[in-house]
């Protein structure tokens, strides 16, 4: 059986580029480690922003859709994203917030762990949990956060469903994942990886159905080392009673999407190629980059873009 050692990426939606950017590289200090177009929409841009090098299980993506409504919370939701910080890094994302006038609270979770919840333009929830021992991530020391207190990949989700069992087959059975902590009303999942290893489920029987939008999550994408691991975890979801769809090429990885009985759309992505794929390194995130089958459009694409400024190149 192969197993998923945890989330590969998150994509989001937002309909406001420059207080995105402004907030995830600007505030946040994840690097923007590609800025290119919706592969389905290229009238849309899609942003990455992730660690200095873009690794697996920090990258946190979102698609630019400006005429989309709001999206509403209920059941079938990705209600929460948790970075890792590290132990005593507190106080300094507090006194950050207050510069940066982000809205948060201190509160707990479920397991009394404690959280820095913090809300981001579109009324996405970003949480920042402290830990002792946190993954190892290469942090972008260029950016404007102290590497001591740089957020070190993602901790997890956070999925409201009307029935958490019903994702047992999906995270168990067809991505390896684990029960490590439940009640009456909560569920957690654990992975054998080095971050992004939780997935918590809330149980909302009553809840409305929630509604995609503006500020909401898209998907939740999980690790598959290779080709061929990606293959047996496919063919592990159609056991599970899933209809996942054929390997969809996404040039920086290998992609498989499947509806959960949840209602939230899980993808397998392969580790590989990476975002070195048509930029270097150093170059990351710099300039739009257009995949081949749309070359021929590229100067039609940008000016139907809005314009963004890099908080990285600001004076």
């Amino acid at each position: 059986m192969a197993v998923s050692s945890g989330i590969h990426h998150i994509t989001a939606i937002t309909g406001k580029p420059q207080d995105n950017l402004d907030f995830y590289e600007g505030f946040l200090g994840q690097k923007l480690v590609k800025q290119t177009i919706n592969f389905d929409d290229p009238s849309a841009y899609h942003f990455y922003f992730a660690d200095a090098t873009g690794s697996p299980g920090t990258v946190l993506t979102f698609f630019y859709w400006e005429n989309v409504p709001a999206g509403t919370s209920g059941s079938g939701e990705v209600s929460s994203i948790a970075y890792e910080i590290p132990e005593g890094s507190v106080d300094f994302w507090k006194e950050r917030a207050y510069e940066f006038n982000v809205s948060f609270i201190e509160k707990t979770n479920h397991l009394d762990e404690p959280i820095l919840s913090l809300t981001d333009p579109d009324g996405l929830t970003i949480e920042l949990v402290p830990v002792e021992e946190t993954a190892p991530v290469t942090v972008w020391k260029e950016g404007d956060v102290l590497p001591q207190h740089a957020l070190r990949g993602f901790r997890g989700v956070m999925l409201s469903v009307i029935n958490p069992q019903s994702m047992l087959p999906v995270l168990n059975e067809s991505l390896g994942y684990e029960i490590t902590e439940q009640d009456d009303t909560f569920v957690r999942f654990s992975a054998m990886g080095e971050r992004g290893t939780l997935v918590d489920i809330k149980e909302v029987p009553n809840a409305r159905s929630a509604r995609q939008g503006v500020g909401s999550v898209h998907h939740v994408a999980f690790r598959a080392v290779d080709a061929a691991a990606q293959q047996e975890i496919r063919n592990q979801l159609i056991e599970a009673g899933l209809e996942p769809t054929p390997v969809i090429d996404r040039h920086y990885f290998q992609s498989v999407y499947a509806m959960t009985p949840g209602g939230v759309l899980f993808e397998v992505a392969t580790d590989g190629p990476g975002f070195t794929f048509d930029e270097e390194m150093d170059e990351f995130g710099e300039t739009l980059q257009v995949p081949g089958e749309f070359l021929h459009r590229k100067e039609e694409i940008e000016q139907m873009l809005p314009s963004i400024t890099l908080p990285r190149n600001r004076s």
